[in-house]
């Protein structure tokens, strides 16, 4: 709804044809099609091509890898975009943990294994913000607790907090050539994921 409001504000008016205020749609003069949409149920995202999406608060998504996996379809749909070589998806939110959107995050980082030349990605703290008041966030960061803090306002992509080991990615190491030491002793751990996250494999010797 907020979205709704805000682009009804800022949008050309003489560009308008007409409104449909209970679907949140607008038509165009020139036959464009702007619509309003939650996330909240991926399968209405299913639909026509699309040529532009916007997509804000995307870590706060619960099935966020359905949902963009539908709309990146309408996306490739043929002659959308503004030339007609493919939509554009510009996707912003708040860090909440490392979740599907870290993932899609690291897509756009040059110096990350996931890197996919057709994304880029930025990351930007509150302090970066022109229209915020310093002084008020530095107030904030006496009050906040860190890891709230971090990420709400730097913009930090933090471990889960609810997670059994917050911090195994930063601990997670490799030794050895792989080959099994005779006598020695293994314990592999797995967590099939059920949803959301991916299965963890762990192999530790004694």
């Amino acid at each position: 709804r907020q979205i709704w409001r805000e682009f009804k504000k800022f949008f050309p008016r003489e560009w308008v044809e007409n409104y449909w205020e209970a679907d949140k749609m607008i038509s165009t003069i020139n036959g464009g099609l702007v619509e309003v949409k939650s996330a909240d149920a991926p399968e209405q995202l299913v639909g026509v091509g699309l040529d532009i999406v916007l997509i804000t608060e995307a870590g706060r998504i619960k099935e966020l890898e359905e949902v963009w996996a539908n709309i990146e379809a309408r996306l490739n749909s043929p002659g959308r975009g503004p030339r007609g070589t493919g939509g554009l998806a510009l996707i912003n939110s708040t860090p909440t943990g490392r979740n599907y959107f870290y993932r899609m995050y690291k897509w756009g980082q040059k110096d990350d294994p996931e890197y996919d030349p057709d994304w880029e990605s930025w990351r930007f703290t509150s302090y970066e913000n022109p229209y915020l008041d310093k002084a008020r966030l530095d107030k904030l960061r006496k009050r906040w607790p860190d890891r709230v803090f971090r990420q709400e306002i730097l913009a930090e992509f933090m471990a889960e907090g609810n997670s059994v080991f917050p911090t195994a990615e930063e601990c997670a190491t490799y030794i050895g050539d792989g080959t099994p030491e005779e006598g020695e002793v293994y314990v592999i751990g797995y967590d099939p994921a059920r949803s959301v996250d991916y299965s963890g494999v762990a192999i530790r010797n004694s």
